[in-house]
């Protein structure tokens, strides 16, 4: 009975008003009867949110940058917080303030985004980082095809997130001090010796 009334709630909140879900329900019959394949397509989740792999795995990029990625945007980085039964601190060691989560280590932490706004004004990408999905997003719209550009904007952005990563665990196991321009050195150190040896 539970369930029956969570489906319920479910079809009134597809609808904005009641005269809406008659008109919707009976749009979804066939000789008076509701079809339940056109309802279930009616509550499903649509637009499955798939991470863009073809982004991520490119024979040009490492396969530890891309691991890193894809680890990154199915929240499986072992972040403090995520690691909370372990009656750690939580604590981002990169800027030493914030609560160490994905989106704060690699958007809203004043490390990263000097990092990021370094990288972006140095790739000549005007938009801002404020998620790994909307940036990959957005990188794949306006930077198509595998023209160089196109190539070392997709290369710069998963190098930076596998060393922001790599820095924040120095920092954390061993007592580094890295600061953004290392961060931001090895980023292109490696985005140009991918680049020329293509």
């Amino acid at each position: 009975m539970k369930r029956l009334a969570q489906i319920r709630d479910k079809i009134r909140g597809c609808f904005n008003n009641l005269n809406d879900t008659i008109m919707g329900l009976s749009a979804r019959t066939i000789n008076g009867k509701l079809v339940s394949a056109k309802i279930y397509d009616l509550l499903r989740t649509k637009g499955n949110p798939r991470t863009p792999m073809s982004f991520i795995w490119k024979s040009y990029i490492p396969p530890k940058f891309s691991f890193n990625v894809w680890l990154a945007l199915r929240n499986r980085l072992p972040t403090q917080d995520s690691l909370g039964y372990l009656n750690m601190v939580n604590r981002c060691d990169l800027c030493k303030s914030g609560l160490e989560t994905i989106p704060h280590l690699f958007f809203l932490c004043p490390f990263t985004c000097r990092v990021w706004d370094k990288i972006r004004e140095w790739m000549g990408l005007g938009h801002e980082m404020t998620t790994l999905l909307s940036s990959i997003k957005w990188i794949t719209k306006t930077h198509k095809g595998s023209t160089l550009k196109a190539k070392a904007a997709r290369l710069a952005f998963c190098a930076s997130v596998y060393y922001i990563w790599h820095t924040r665990n120095e920092n954390l196991f061993d007592d580094g001090t890295k600061t953004e321009d290392n961060v931001i050195a090895k980023v292109k150190h490696m985005v140009y010796k991918i680049l020329f040896s293509i």
